[in-house]
C-alpha cells in the first residue's frame, strides 16, 4: 500500500463559526478528561515565540514541545527548527463534524478490538464522521478509539492516486530510490456507503516503474472489515504470473528501505492486531511547508464525484542534502515551519509475537486525528526509530472538501544512523483525490494481471 498518502483538513468559509463551537465541545472532553485522570496539561516550555530560530544554542526552549529523539536531534545539530503558527485553523468541513456528533454513543470496540454498534454488537458495514467523537481518557478503551477515529484520516481521500518514491539517504547523502506509483480505493469511512460485498476495508495497487530491476513488479493488497488477516498478490513480470503472498510481513523492511508497510501514514496497521493504551495529552511542534491553507485543483469529473489534485506549485519539502551549505542531518527538512498542535500520545503492543517493533508510540492530532509522529522500540524495548510526517491543509474553493496536501515522510534509524524518505506532494509529485481514474476494477486479481501484461 502507500507508504504516503494525504488526508485531514481545516475549516473555511460561513460555517466557521458552528464548526469552532463543534470542536470546542470535541476538545473540552479530552481536555479536562486528561486532568481528571491525572494525565496532566500539556507540557508547557519556557516561551519560544513565531519567527524564533531553535538550534544547538537554544534548544532547551522546545524540550517540552517534541519526541525526545527530535529534541536531540536539535541539540546535535541536526535539525534547525523556526518557530510559526498557523493563519487558518485545522479541522475538518461541518459535513465531518456534524456526522461525528451524530455518532456519539452510537460505537463500542469488542474484546478483539473490533468496532461495533452497540445496538448490534457487529462491525457496521459503513461508518462516516469520527465514531468516537468525544475522548475520555478515564475509558480503558480510549487508546484503542483513538486509533479507530484516524481511519476517518486515513480513507479521507476516498479513491487516490499518487506517484511513489522511496529514497535511501545516509550521512553521505543520496544512495538511491524505488519509484512507482499508487492507487487506493476507501470503502468505509465515506459520506456514502459503496458496493462491497467482500466486506473490505481498503484496497491498495503498488505498482515500480524504476529502477529497471524493479520495474513491472506490482502489488495488491485487501485489508477487510474483520479479523480476517489482509489478502495480499503479487506479480512478477519475469514469470508473468500473479501469486498469492503472505500478510505476514508487514513489519519487514519494505524493498529493503527503513520503512515498514505498517510505517504508511505512520500506521497502516490493522488496529486490531495490536493492543493500545491512551499515555497522555500534550502539545508537540509539528513541520508544516505552508501555514495557510493550499488551494485543491479540480481535475476530471468522475462517474459519482469531482476529482480534486494537489496544485503544481505547492513547492513541497527541502531536506538537507538539497540544501546548500547545510551541516546536519541531509534526510532531515529545512523549509518546514513549526506550529504548535494539541495532540493525544497512544502506546500500541502487537499481539504477533514475530512483529519486528515492540512499542510504539503515536502522537495523534486531538482535532483531526492524523498521526505526526510514531517512536519506534525493539521487541526487547531499546529505542529504534523516528517517522514522522509533516501538517498540510489542502482546501477546495467552496471550503466544502479538504485533504491533507502532505510532502513527506521520513524514517529515521538511530541506530544505522540512516533514514529512508517518501516524497509527497511536490510540482513533480501531482496527488489526485477522488481520482477519476481509480476505479474498483483494478483492485482485483484480473486487474493485477490485465496491468502487469
Amino acid at each position: 500500500g502507500a507508504l504516503l498518502v494525504t488526508h485531514a483538513a481545516p475549516v473555511v468559509g460561513t460555517a466557521r463559526a458552528g464548526t469552532n463551537r463543534a470542536m470546542r465541545s470535541l476538545q473540552a472532553a479530552g481536555i479536562v478528561g486528561a486532568l481528571a485522570l491525572g494525565l496532566g496539561a500539556p507540557h508547557v516550555a519556557a516561551q519560544a515565540l513565531p519567527g524564533t530560530t531553535i538550534n544547538q544554542t537554544n534548544w532547551q526552549q522546545v524540550s517540552d514541545l517534541l519526541p525526545g529523539s527530535v529534541v536531540d536531534w536539535v541539540r546535535k545539530g541536526d535539525l534547525t527548527l523556526i518557530l510559526g503558527s498557523m493563519t487558518d485553523e485545522v479541522a475538518w468541513e461541518p459535513a465531518v463534524m456534524q456526522a461525528s456528533e451524530a455518532n456519539a454513543g452510537r460505537y463500542d470496540v469488542d474484546a478483539g478490538g473490533n468496532l461495533i454498534e452497540r445496538a448490534s454488537g457487529q462491525r457496521p458495514p459503513h461508518t462516516y464522521g469520527f465514531p468516537f467523537p468525544h475522548i475520555d481518557p478515564t475509558d480503558a478503551h480510549a487508546g484503542i478509539k483513538i486509533m479507530w477515529n484516524t481511519s476517518l484520516a486515513t480513507y479521507k481521500f476516498g479513491r487516490l492516486y499518487t506517484p511513489s518514491a522511496i529514497n535511501w539517504i545516509g550521512r553521505g547523502g543520496f544512495e538511491r530510490a524505488v519509484r512507482g506509483q499508487v492507487q487506493s480505493m476507501a470503502f468505509d469511512f465515506q459520506p456514502h456507503a459503496l458496493p462491497n460485498p467482500d466486506g473490505t476495508e481498503s484496497r491498495d495497487l503498488f505498482e515500480a516503474l524504476s529502477p529497471a530491476s524493479a520495474e513491472g513488479i506490482a502489488a495488491l493488497t485487501w485489508r477487510y472489515m474483520d479479523n480476517r488477516p489482509d489478502s495480499v498478490w503479487g506479480y512478477t513480470p519475469a514469470l508473468r504470473r500473479v501469486r498469492q503472498l503472505t500478510a505476514a510481513n508487514r513489519s519487514d523492511p519494505y524493498l529493503g528501505s527503513d520503512l515498514v508497510q505498517d510505517d504508511g501514514l505512520l500506521w497502516l496497521g490493522k488496529h486490531q492486531s495490536f493492543t493500545w493504551k491512551l499515555a497522555e495529552a500534550r502539545d508537540v511542534l509539528v513541520g508544516a511547508v505552508s501555514t495557510s491553507y493550499v488551494h485543491l485543483v479540480p481535475g476530471k469529473q468522475g462517474v459519482d464525484e469531482q476529482e480534486w489534485k494537489s496544485p503544481a506549485d505547492f513547492p513541497g519539502a527541502r531536506l538537507g542534502l538539497e540544501t546548500p551549505g547545510w551541516s546536519g542531518a541531509p534526510w532531515l527538512p529545512t523549509n518546514l515551519i513549526w506550529v504548535r498542535r494539541p495532540v493525544w500520545i497512544v502506546e500500541g503492543y502487537p499481539k504477533d509475537p514475530y512483529y519486528n517493533y515492540g512499542r510504539q508510540i503515536f502522537y495523534v492530532d486531538r482535532s483531526t486525528f492524523k498521526i505526526y509522529y510514531k517512536i519506534v522500540y525493539t521487541p526487547s524495548g531499546e529505542y529504534w526509530k523516528t517517522i514522522f510526517n509533516d501538517l498540510g491543509l489542502g482546501v477546495t474553493a467552496d471550503g466544502q472538501e479538504r485533504q491533507v496536501v502532505s510532502a513527506l515522510l521520513v524514517a529515521v534509524d538511530s541506530r544505522a544512523d540512516h533514514a529512508s524518505y517518501t516524497k509527497g506532494n511536490a510540482p513533480d509529485f501531482i496527488v489526485e483525490y477522488h481520482s477519476a481514474r481509480v476505479l474498483p476494477e483494478q483492485f482485483t486479481v484480473g486487474g493485477l494481471l490485465r496491468r502487469g501484461k
